[in-house]
C-alpha cells in the first residue's frame, strides 16, 4: 500500500503539456540540396522561457516515428541555447513530413511538444559533378550561425565554378555533414572541434580552376592524420575576403557524378528465379523426388538443378583456383557456405552466372553452364566480384567499380581459362599478345549485358579509364593464369604465404 502510494505521487509530479507552434507555412526543401533549421530553445512563445538551457534536452523525431528520418540530423553543442537539424532530402523523395520535438526539462521532467512541418519538392537541375572538402576549426553550430552555407555557394558559384554555360543557381551545396558521418573519426583532443565536410554540386563540369585547386592539395589527400597546418593554395584570397581565412581547406575531391537512374537495370530479366525463394540444396532434393515420383512437369528443371549442383561441390573440392579464391576470402573475414553463397538457377541467353550483392550469392546459370571446367571458371570469375565486394566498399552502382571488378575477373580468371574460348573473345594466338584485348572485351561485355541501353562508346571509355589501375591489381591470385599450365597450381601451393591457408 505504501508503495502505491509513493507510485502515485512520482506520476503526478511528470507532468506533461503539449504546445504547438500557430499555423504556419512549412519550410521549403529540395531534393539533393542541404538545408538546415536553427531551433533557439529561449525563443519567445515556447512555454520554457527562461529555465536554464542546461536543464534542457531536445528530442527531435519523424512524426509518428521513434527517430528521424535517415537523411536527417539533429545537431547541439551541450549547454548551447541553439541546435540545428539538418540534412539533404534525396533524389525523388519529395511530399510534406512533419518532425515533432519533445522538449525535456531535466530538473522537473515537464515536457513540451512542437511540430516543424516541411515541404520537400523535386529541384528541377540535379548536379552531376561534386566537390568535397574540409573545414577546420568549426563544427555544425559554427558553420550555420556564421551563414557560411551562403557563403560557401556563393563562391563556388561566382568565383570557382564560374561559367558562361550555367547560370549561379546550378550550382549548390549538396551535403553538410559531420565527419563521423562519412567515415571520420572524433578528434583526441576533446577540446577540438570536429571539423565540417562539405560537398558543393553542378550538373556542369568542373572549371579549370578547380581541377588546378585539386592538384595543389592533392599530396596530402592520403595523409591520416590530415595536417593541420599547410600552405595557402591560390584560391586563399577568396575565402579570406568572405572571412573564412582561419578555417584551412585541407582536402578537396572532384566527383563525377554517375546517377543510377540513367540505365535501366535489366538483372530481373536475367535472373528471374532471383524473385523466388532460393531453396535449400536438400530441398531441392526432396523436390526432385515428389515431381518423379508425382509425374510433374518440373522434373528435367530439378534434374540439371541438382547435376549443377553436383558440379559446384566439385569445383569447391577440386578446382585450384576455386578453393584459393575461397582460402582468400575466408583470410578476410567472408566464410563462404555453398548452400548460403552459391545457387544454381535458371538465367537469360547473355550470362552464364552472376553476383547478387543484396543477397551476397553467386549464381551459376544451369541452363547455360554444361560441364565441370565451364562450373569452376563461372564460380572462380564471381568469386572475384565477392573478394572485391568483401575487401573494399565497392559500390555496383558506381560504373568505374563495376568495370574495374570485372577487368580483375576476366584478368585473373576469364582470359585464362577454357571459358574464354566459348565466347570467342580470345584464342591460343591471344593468349599473350592480345591478353589485355581480351579482357577488354569480356569486361565491356559484362556491363553491357547488365546496362541495358547503354551505348558501347560510354562503356568503353568507362573501361578504358580504369584499366590500367585494374589490370594490374592481381589480388588475391598474385599473377595471371597462363591456359594449361601449373600456374594455379603454383599460386594454391603459395597460399601460406599470403596467410589464405595453413600449408598442407
Amino acid at each position: 500500500m505504501v508503495l502505491g502510494q509513493s507510485l502515485i505521487v512520482i506520476l503526478t509530479a511528470l507532468t506533461v503539456s503539449i504546445c504547438s507552434d500557430p499555423d504556419v507555412d512549412p519550410q521549403i526543401l529540395y531534393t539533393t540540396e542541404a538545408f538546415y533549421t536553427p531551433l533557439l530553445l529561449n525563443r519567445t512563445g515556447w512555454s520554457f522561457g527562461g529555465v536554464p538551457v542546461t536543464q534542457l534536452e531536445v528530442m527531435p523525431s519523424l512524426s509518428g516515428h521513434a527517430d528521424l528520418l535517415n537523411w536527417m540530423f539533429y545537431f547541439r553543442r551541450p549547454n548551447s541555447p541553439i541546435g540545428f537539424i539538418y540534412g539533404t532530402p534525396p533524389l525523388n523523395d519529395d511530399g510534406d513530413i512533419d518532425i515533432d520535438l519533445v522538449i525535456l526539462n531535466r530538473v522537473t521532467f515537464n515536457t513540451t511538444s512542437y511540430r516543424l512541418k516541411y515541404r520537400i519538392l523535386n529541384r528541377d537541375e540535379i548536379y552531376k559533378f561534386q566537390v568535397e572538402m574540409k573545414f577546420f576549426d568549426m563544427d555544425i553550430e559554427d558553420f550555420f550561425n556564421g551563414g557560411m552555407l551562403t557563403t560557401v555557394q556563393d563562391i563556388f558559384a561566382n568565383r570557382l565554378w564560374q561559367s558562361d554555360d550555367h547560370n549561379s543557381n546550378s550550382v549548390y551545396v549538396t551535403q553538410v555533414a559531420r565527419p563521423i558521418h562519412v567515415g571520420g573519426r572524433f578528434p583526441l583532443d576533446p577540446s577540438e572541434k570536429e571539423c565540417v565536410v562539405i560537398r558543393v554540386g553542378c550538373n556542369h563540369n568542373f572549371t579549370q580552376q578547380l581541377y588546378r585547386l585539386e592538384s595543389e592539395v592533392r599530396q596530402i589527400k592520403n595523409r591520416d592524420p590530415c595536417p593541420k597546418h599547410y600552405k595557402a593554395t591560390t584560391v586563399e584570397y577568396v575565402f579570406r575576403e568572405r572571412k573564412l581565412h582561419r578555417e584551412v581547406i585541407l582536402l578537396l575531391w572532384l566527383h563525377q557524378i554517375i546517377i543510377k537512374v540513367i540505365y535501366e537495370d535489366i538483372s530481373d530479366q536475367l535472373y528471374p528465379d532471383r524473385n523466388r525463394k532460393s531453396a535449400s540444396s536438400s530441398e531441392e532434393q526432396s523436390s526432385f523426388w515428389y515431381d518423379l515420383l508425382t509425374g510433374n512437369k518440373n522434373t528435367a528443371e530439378n534434374f540439371v538443378r541438382i547435376r549443377c549442383r553436383y558440379k559446384v561441390e566439385k569445383a569447391l573440392n577440386e578446382s585450384p583456383l576455386v578453393k584459393l579464391l575461397v582460402s582468400a576470402l575466408r583470410s578476410k573475414g567472408c566464410e563462404i557456405d555453398m548452400n548460403r553463397h552459391i545457387c544454381c538457377e535458371n538465367c537469360g541467353e547473355q550470362v552464364t552466372g552472376g553476383y547478387d550483392t543484396t543477397r551476397n550469392q553467386i549464381v551459376v546459370c544451369h541452363n547455360r553452364v554444361y560441364t565441370k571446367e565451364m562450373t569452376a571458371a563461372v564460380i572462380g570469375h564471381e568469386l572475384i566480384h565477392m573478394f572485391d565486394y568483401c575487401r573494399a566498399k565497392l559500390d555496383f552502382n558506381n560504373l568505374d567499380h563495376i568495370a574495374c571488378s570485372e577487368i580483375r575477373a576476366a584478368n585473373l580468371v576469364h582470359c585464362s581459362m577454357t571459358s574464354s574460348f566459348f565466347s570467342g573473345t580470345t584464342g591460343f594466338n591471344k593468349i599473350g599478345a592480345s591478353h589485355r584485348e581480351c579482357v577488354k572485351a569480356k569486361a565491356l561485355s559484362s556491363i553491357l549485358a547488365v546496362r541495358k541501353g547503354m551505348p558501347i562508346e560510354q562503356a568503353a571509355q568507362v573501361v578504358d579509364r580504369v584499366f590500367d589501375r585494374c589490370y594490374n591489381d592481381l589480388e588475391p591470385i598474385g599473377r595471371r593464369i597462363r591456359l594449361n599450365s601449373r600456374h594455379i597450381k603454383w599460386a594454391y601451393r603459395e597460399r601460406f604465404l599470403y596467410d589464405y591457408d595453413s600449408f598442407t
